[in-house]
């Protein structure tokens, strides 16, 4: 782990704009880090040798942002406008937009919300 970095959930790392990264069983990614140059922003508790990778190659900014990162393919998580659901309200596509299961809409930020 690097210095200071800290232990997160699944769920803290994708607050955090983060996306979960799971080695490969070889230790490459403890050994090399988040790729492309993604900053690490700690390892990730219950999944052995995952870090918590940004999704850009520059560390989050401290700032609030209003415009929320696209979602990640393979993470459908991350299409869910409350990262703190579990459930699975959409999926990811290829071009990094959601689409919403049936039940939810597309929220105005690029997320699926429950259909109102």
């Amino acid at each position: 782990m690097e210095p200071g970095a800290k232990s997160l959930s699944p769920e803290e790392c994708q607050a955090q704009s983060g996306e979960v990264v799971t080695d490969k069983g070889d230790g490459s990614l403890q050994a090399e880090g988040c790729p492309n140059g993604r900053a690490q922003l700690g390892t990730v508790s219950g999944i052995e040798g995952a870090l918590c990778c940004s999704l850009t190659g520059a560390a989050p900014s401290e700032e609030p942002t209003a415009k929320r990162t696209p979602c990640t393919l393979g993470a459908d998580q991350t299409c869910n406008e409350d990262p703190k659901v579990s459930a699975l309200w959409g999926k990811c596509t290829e071009q990094g937009v959601c689409v919403c299961n049936p039940g939810f809409e597309l929220g105005p930020g690029g997320y699926c919300r429950p259909a109102s």
